[in-house]
């Protein structure tokens, strides 16, 4: 079942500190630009390799181990991943950035109870944190609860309306309640904020294909369908 689960990344580079030759800080901050670049270019072995130094030359970098946690993640390597953002968490208690990433692997992990823990951990922390509100409805949507996963994703549209991924997301929610009309509305929306949403032009096809609009449903398909054609063919 596909939703948007979001992680919080920082490429937050330390400052540059005088001197003749390269500083720790400078370093670290050479290592993180590395990182960034591998990372965007999909080279997620080395984007660690660079984190890792990184680590080596500032153990107390909560970022480095908050950032090497999510190439991990994405990865699929949970086990690691849930290794760095523990230890961001252990050097900076207050870091929520940490405490969500940490929930979306244990979601991943179809542990939803700790999932949910710590994404709650997260907005404790920062009540504002959208990116949080939207994970723990995740988990919670997941484990079956869709009332308070709903009630999540509104906090997280109330927080951030032109965000998609919420709107999706509690799209989905209702339609596992089987409240077609609302469900329309939020694919709707979805697409809207982002018209080459290809998951929420086919979701909202099952919806009307549900409801027996065959049309409405057939449209959204080859909507789908053709987006997601495009999205294979860009290098």
């Amino acid at each position: 079942m596909k939703r948007q689960l979001i992680l919080g990344f920082s490429i937050v580079l330390p400052a540059l500190l005088g001197g003749c030759g390269p500083t720790t800080e400078e370093k670290v901050q050479n290592l993180f630009q590395s990182a960034s670049d591998w990372l965007y270019k999909g080279n997620y072995d080395q984007a660690i390799k660079d984190y890792s130094e990184a680590i080596r030359l500032k153990p107390g970098d909560v970022k480095a181990w908050n950032n090497r946690g999510i190439v991990y993640r994405r990865k699929g390597e949970y086990d690691l991943a849930i290794q760095d953002f523990s230890e961001a968490i252990k050097l900076k208690p207050d870091y929520a950035d940490a405490w969500n990433n940490r929930g979306s692997v244990y979601r991943r992990k179809d542990n939803y109870d700790q999932s949910i823990k710590d994404c709650s951990e997260a907005i404790r922390l920062k009540p504002d944190y959208v990116k949080a509100w939207n994970n723990r409805g995740v988990a919670y949507e997941d484990k079956g609860d869709y009332d308070q996963a709903i009630k999540d994703y509104s906090e997280a549209i109330k927080l951030k309306p032109g965000w998609d991924p919420p709107w999706y997301n509690r799209g989905n929610a209702y339609r596992y309640k089987d409240n077609s009309a609302q469900a329309i509305k939020d694919y709707s929306e979805a697409i809207r904020l982002k018209p080459d949403y290809a998951a929420a032009w086919y979701r909202r096809g099952l919806v009307y294909k549900r409801k027996g609009n065959e049309a409405k449903a057939k449209a959204d398909f080859l909507k789908a369908e053709e987006l997601n054609a495009k999205a294979k063919s860009k290098p």
